[in-house]
């Protein structure tokens, strides 16, 4: 990995997870992590941040890490990115960032906002000081996004905004090759969506589309995130015709993989039978609602609450429709 070589710093923090965040749930903080495909394990310890306690007042310990093997394992420094070869290193890497994640989140949980504004900061301050010395790579990005996230938790919407303007700036100039971006890109544009930069959503939705699409296919359900995180951003720019489009296709891609009754078509057909009505197109949007209340049922029951929810969801589509029909 790149560190930092500045006269006077240390080696700091890099601690690198894949988080697959849903849209819509940024705020709540309701993280999944990807499946990581099994690979060997890259023989080296990375320099990280250690707290002895929790308190504000808590002193950071710098561990210094093991030096990687020139000859058989090194970092691209020009762009970040590591080697193909090397794509074992990722493991440790995303375990690392995986547990400074699950340090902030615990910390919010338990109320302990201010420390977990700390460490938040302290591994900003970090990060920001080894992209001053010139090392703008994944690694970089890779901790400002978890960072982002940490603070998206926290409801600081003003700091997640500078941060983002930075972590925008590295992932600009990164090739699409390298591994994590697709994440990174994902997560921005639903912490975009959240701050009500719907263009810049769409656009970090679309560059992850086109990672996913090339990586696994375009008709792969790995791709329906970056799918459904696009279409809410067409819809919010007023593009609806194009959002519906993409909704369509996510369902249609389900479909093929997971079946026409399995409850994963439950977030795009809620979303697109809202979209509908506010296209005035309340008669498809009953067909979509339709369908969510049929899954529900095979699953859960016809008494089980989600079925209730979505009958009203149903209600409101036609109500709409009789309106329509009456006064245009």
């Amino acid at each position: 990995m790149a560190s930092c070589l500045c006269p006077g710093n240390s080696s700091y923090t890099k601690k690198f997870c894949r988080i697959h965040t849903y849209c819509g749930q940024l705020q709540k903080a309701v993280l999944s992590f990807y499946s990581i495909r099994p690979r060997k394990r890259c023989n080296v310890k990375l320099s990280f941040l250690l707290r002895t306690t929790y308190s504000a007042s808590d002193v950071l310990t710098h561990v210094t890490s093991d030096v990687l093997n020139e000859a058989t394992s090194e970092w691209s420094r020009n762009t970040g990115n590591c080697l193909k070869s090397d794509l074992s290193c990722i493991n440790d890497l995303e375990e690392q960032l995986h547990d400074l994640f699950n340090e902030v989140n615990v910390m919010i949980k338990s109320g302990k906002r201010n420390d977990a504004v700390d460490l938040l900061q302290a591994n900003y301050e970090a990060i920001k000081e080894q992209i001053d010395c010139g090392f703008r790579g994944i690694e970089e990005a890779a901790v400002l996004d978890i960072i982002a996230l940490g603070y998206m938790a926290l409801g600081d919407l003003n700091t997640v905004g500078s941060i983002l303007h930075l972590l925008n700036g590295i992932v600009e100039d990164l090739n699409n090759d390298g591994p994590l971006l697709d994440s990174i890109l994902m997560h921005m544009g639903s912490i975009y969506d959240k701050l009500g930069k719907f263009e810049m959503s769409l656009s970090s939705y679309r560059r992850a589309l086109a990672i996913t699409e090339r990586r696994y296919g375009e008709t792969n359900s790995f791709i329906i995130v970056p799918l459904l995180g696009m279409a809410k951003a067409l819809g919010s720019v007023g593009r609806a015709r194009k959002a519906i489009e993409t909704y369509y296709r996510a369902i249609s891609i389900l479909e093929s993989s997971q079946g026409t009754e399995s409850e994963e078509l439950v977030v795009p057909l809620f979303a697109l039978g809202n979209l509908l009505l506010e296209e005035r197109r309340a008669a498809d949007a009953e067909i979509a609602f339709q369908r969510v209340i049929s899954i529900y049922k095979n699953l859960y029951g016809e008494n089980d609450i989600k079925v209730g929810l979505a009958l009203c969801s149903l209600a409101s589509a036609k109500c709409r429709k009789d309106f329509y029909r009456k006064y245009g």
